[in-house]
């Protein structure tokens, strides 16, 4: 009894889901996307069918042509002597030592020397 009662339950929540599947539509904005998107695969599909039939067997893509390979060398020489040439621009960093005998004067020292000076 509870075997028949359970098997009863599943097969109403399956009709039950069944039918909202069915009930349930997308908003306008989105079925228009998922009706542009089966357009689009259908003629695709169409135009490869046609393609085939036609020309015989062809590929969808032409592969790209290979590059000349490039002077490295020529473009090492070219970027050091940019470099070279900006560091000459500017000016060179000069250190200062650091003071660490010296104490700085406090706020209120330096206001007493300036009012003496």
């Amino acid at each position: 009894m509870m075997e028949r009662d359970e098997h009863e339950r599943e097969q109403r929540i399956r009709r039950n889901a069944e039918i909202s599947r069915q009930n349930s539509k997308l908003f306008p904005r989105m079925q228009k996307l998922e009706d542009d998107k089966k357009r689009a695969k259908e003629d695709l599909l169409e135009s490869e069918r046609d393609s085939v039939t036609n020309e015989g067997p062809g590929f969808p893509f032409a592969p790209s042509r290979a590059r000349s390979v490039p002077d490295f060398r020529k473009i090492q020489k070219a970027f050091i002597t940019k470099l070279e040439q900006n560091k000459k621009s500017k000016a060179v960093t000069k250190p200062i030592p650091f003071k660490f005998n010296q104490a700085r004067p406090s706020a209120k020292l330096r206001t007493y020397m300036d009012q003496q000076n």
